[in-house]
């Protein structure tokens, strides 16, 4: 080979990217030698069985909560159907009950939230 033709291979390499190619590949071959793709490649594959565990879990969650809110608001209109009966028999329902697990009884001096009664 004739100096121009290595010059000219030379200009490509480092005008290419051709040393950070060198450099890339340096770094695999280290890697490979010292163990220490094989020790990523495991962790790499931990990490994504336990991404894939944790968005199983994460659906199964959100279909557990949607089913229990669409059985809260059958109960919820069921209830008021009967309380409705009631108010339209003539016969005056006790307060609704307070869950004080998801909601605050009323305050001192706040008015307690009823039903009209249908007339």
């Amino acid at each position: 080979m004739s100096p121009e033709t290595l010059q000219f291979i030379a200009q490509i390499m480092v005008g290419g990217g051709g040393l950070a190619l060198l450099g890339s590949a340096g770094r695999a071959v280290w890697k490979r030698v010292t163990g220490r793709a094989g020790r990523e490649k495991i962790r790499n594959t931990s990490l994504l069985s336990q991404r894939d565990a944790a968005d199983a879990r994460a659906v199964k969650a959100y279909a557990e909560r949607d089913e229990e809110a669409s059985k809260r608001r059958i109960i919820q209109e069921y209830a008021s159907g009967l309380r409705v009966r009631l108010i339209e028999a003539g016969i005056e329902p006790d307060e609704w009950p307070i869950d004080t697990r998801t909601q605050q009884p009323p305050r001192d001096g706040e008015k307690k939230r009823r039903i009209p009664a249908a007339e």
